[in-house]
């Protein structure tokens, strides 16, 4: 039996759970990593930082023809991932890697969402949204099966989501969000 792509179950169950509409392609094709970032910046105007996670972003700009957008995953994230997977469970090598993932993921697809019933969207509630679809995905890879998590675990998944991260980017107004 083979198994979904990791990214099209997320897709699938972001979408699911906030009813989102906007036609996509497979969700693989709007991500790229360090060569793909390299290739739309050739003059190194954005620094291609390839750790656990940081740089990944999403990429949006608009054209005559609408909207483009992409998702870069840093080529050591997704490693990270393929050496971490998820599906088998989260720990401390795996679970930065694997919220960003979804992070980035959760931007794409409001921005798509709202994009195509032409509206707009503000940093600060696509941080939020992000926020809240990392809690509700990370819970549920973190449960397994459909148990609770036991109030060690959520102790554990908050921290790692929100309490234990620091935010370094070089941008005052991105730390500040």
């Amino acid at each position: 039996m083979t198994r979904e792509p990791l990214l099209d179950t997320l897709c699938g169950l972001l979408r699911r759970t906030y009813a989102l509409s906007a036609p996509l392609l497979p969700i693989g094709h709007y991500v790229i990593g360090d060569a793909g970032f390299r290739a739309l910046y050739p003059k190194g105007e954005h620094e291609v930082r390839s750790e656990s996670g940081a740089g990944a972003r999403l990429l949006v700009r608009d054209s005559d023809s609408g909207v483009r957008a992409c998702i870069y995953y840093p080529d050591a994230m997704i490693r990270c991932l393929e050496d971490k997977p998820p599906q088998r469970g989260l720990d401390e090598d795996n679970v930065d890697a694997f919220a960003v993932l979804v992070e980035e993921l959760d931007h794409l697809l409001v921005a798509a969402e709202r994009a195509h019933a032409g509206r707009g969207v503000s940093l600060l509630e696509l941080e939020v949204q992000a926020n809240v679809s990392k809690d509700l995905v990370l819970s549920r890879f973190l449960a397994r099966r459909g148990r609770r998590l036991d109030k060690h675990r959520r102790a554990w998944l908050r921290y790692h989501l929100f309490d234990g991260r620091t935010y370094c980017d070089d941008d005052p107004e991105i730390r500040d969000r």
